[in-house]
């Protein structure tokens, strides 16, 4: 069914087959293509959500059971998918290209979960996470967004398991203002600045990570970011594998930097707490 704004209908009884919410692209949209919101559940699978005036998918306030499952969502002119005040939807094997904004914009207050999608050309950063929501970033490919892969700030908190971030004019993760966030697992190569960039009082685990042939540092730290980098693999930058400058801080324990241009560990107007086993000669 149709209604009165040409949007679809939910079915009034349960002998249609479940709703399924964008049936029409946001060519026709003058707000988002298909937006939930106030305690809505909805699975939103294998449209094409394309050329809106605003972002392809907007969730507010929307219970953990909204879903967006596989939908190529392309040149809008905000992000790919906003979400917003308490927002808990999943985001599952969607292709998220090509837009004006962010390919995922997470704002303070939701916490959605992000998993195995796509998210490449996007003119800002392939994720943005701004404010005090937690959101869980697993198994997502970032490949030649504008701006970082994930740009994280204003106090943001993620966990982010296992993605690919590469080839970005700027840093491949990006994280300041007092966010904190757990990176664990990913590949970040092949980026236009240092390969993850913590700044203004950034906390957060880099564990496990592979981190190589970016243009600048491996890992840049700086004013006050205070990670914990533990068992990661640091090579072949074109900086440092590790630059502490300006009043950054952290531990550094048991990572293998190996062939990066500069200084293996270089540290400026530091406060390094731990230093141990970081070394060029530690080898596989």
């Amino acid at each position: 069914a149709v209604g009165s704004a040409g949007m679809p209908e939910a079915p009034e009884s349960g002998s249609e087959q479940p709703w399924i919410a964008a049936t029409l692209t946001s060519m026709v949209a003058v707000g988002a293509a298909v937006e939930i919101a106030e305690e809505a559940t909805a699975e939103i699978t294998r449209n094409r959500l394309h050329h809106g005036r605003a972002s392809g998918g907007f969730v507010r306030g929307a219970s953990p059971e909204v879903r967006f499952v596989a939908n190529t969502i392309t040149h809008n002119k905000l992000a790919g998918v906003e979400l917003k005040q308490d927002a808990r939807a999943q985001l599952v094997g969607n292709t998220l290209t090509d837009g004006l904004g962010s390919g995922i914009y997470v704002h303070s207050g939701a916490a959605p979960v992000l998993s195995h999608n796509t998210l490449s050309r996007n003119a800002l950063a392939g994720l943005e996470l701004k404010g005090s929501g937690r959101a869980v970033v697993s198994g997502n490919h970032f490949e030649g967004n504008g701006g970082s892969g994930i740009y994280a700030h204003a106090q943001a908190r993620a966990v982010a398991v296992g993605n690919t971030v590469t080839k970005h004019s700027k840093a491949g993760v990006k994280a300041g203002a007092g966010t904190r966030l757990e990176l664990i697992d990913n590949v970040v190569e092949a980026n236009g600045e240092a390969g993850i960039f913590l700044f203004e009082g950034a906390q957060g685990l880099l564990l496990g990570n592979l981190i190589r042939r970016n243009a600048f540092a491996g890992l840049e730290v700086r004013e006050r970011a205070d990670p914990e980098v533990r068992g990661n693999v640091i090579e072949a930058n074109k900086g440092s594998g590790i630059y502490v400058h300006h009043a950054g801080r952290g531990r550094y324990v048991g990572n293998r930097l190996v062939e990066n241009g500069g200084t293996p560990f270089r540290q400026v107007d530091a406060q390094v707490i731990q230093d141990e086993n970081n070394g060029p000669t530690v080898q596989p």
